[in-house]
């Protein structure tokens, strides 16, 4: 765990493209026409630009982007990697902070292969808009191979494929936040109960994350907690002001506050401040 020591130069933490890869345990074989047939079904007019080896490019006509020379539709490419997956060190984080899936490692590790699935020219589409529309390719994607995980980089996690695909965009408890954002646990070398929690995804979407850092708190309220309020800002932007109150735990209202983050990478959080069970001290 890296904890920042300065407020300069955040890191440059925004998606400009937004990229998910999928894990095979044997060479892919893709099929442009199933997974088109799919991304229809979920994302309406959609248009196979690309079809070259290992790379598919789809056009999304229903997702327009307007550029002073005209209106551009967003664009959805599938990569396929020829060479093997073999450094596994640069997944440790998103091994150690994948909670929905606690015993992915031992999948991973059989993995050999990897697909990326990467958005293009949709940054300048609505956030929300954005990942409406990524998930739901995303899950036409998923449906239409044998992965055998899914990587959020972005977030830092894990999911499990069936666990994805149980969350289906048609019907009315989907969630679309699955995957986009994570809840980080990091407990602080030599101290006796110190923790730092925080979210991890919305800052590459233009918003805020989340953090807390306290002591002697129960990290699944906690944990709780940062899930609700990282729902709350990606549905309705960065509106909790700096000076504003949440409902904290045990009935507490918790102030917050735009700062630098404490882990990496660094970016804007709002920082939870936990009342009598917070640890540290502000500047």
């Amino acid at each position: 765990m890296v904890i920042n020591d300065d407020k300069d130069d955040l890191d440059n933490v925004f998606a400009r493209t937004y990229g998910v890869e999928l894990l095979f345990e044997d060479y892919p074989l893709v099929s442009a026409d199933r997974i088109l047939d799919s991304l229809r079904f979920y994302c309406g007019n959609v248009e196979l630009a690309t079809n070259k080896e290992n790379v598919l490019l789809f056009f999304f006509k229903d997702y327009l982007i307007s550029f002073s020379e005209g209106d551009m539709p967003a664009q959805i490419a599938i990569m396929l990697s020829s060479e093997q997956l073999e450094d596994m060190s640069r997944l440790e984080s998103s091994f150690v902070q994948s909670w929905r899936w606690r015993d992915v490692r031992s999948t991973v590790l059989k993995c050999r292969y990897t697909v990326l699935i990467t958005d293009f020219m949709a940054s300048g589409l609505e956030y929300q808009k954005r990942m409406e529309l990524f998930q739901k390719a995303l899950y036409a994607i998923v449906e239409s191979c044998s992965c055998k995980a899914i990587h959020f980089r972005v977030s830092e996690q894990f999911i499990e494929p069936n666990d994805y695909l149980s969350n289906q965009p048609n019907q009315p408890n989907y969630d679309i936040m699955i995957g986009l954002m994570n809840v980080r646990l990091f407990n602080i070398e030599n101290t006796f109960s110190e923790t730092v929690m925080d979210t991890l995804g919305l800052s590459a979407l233009g918003l805020p994350d989340l953090q807390v850092h306290f002591n002697d708190l129960d990290v699944n309220e906690v944990a709780n907690l940062l899930y609700t309020y990282g729902d709350y800002i990606f549905l309705n932007g960065d509106v909790i002001e700096d000076g504003n109150t949440i409902q904290g735990i045990e009935g507490k209202k918790w102030s917050c506050r735009h700062e630098v983050s404490l882990i990496h990478p660094k970016r804007v959080v709002l920082d939870i401040h936990a009342g009598d069970f917070a640890a540290g001290k502000r500047n």
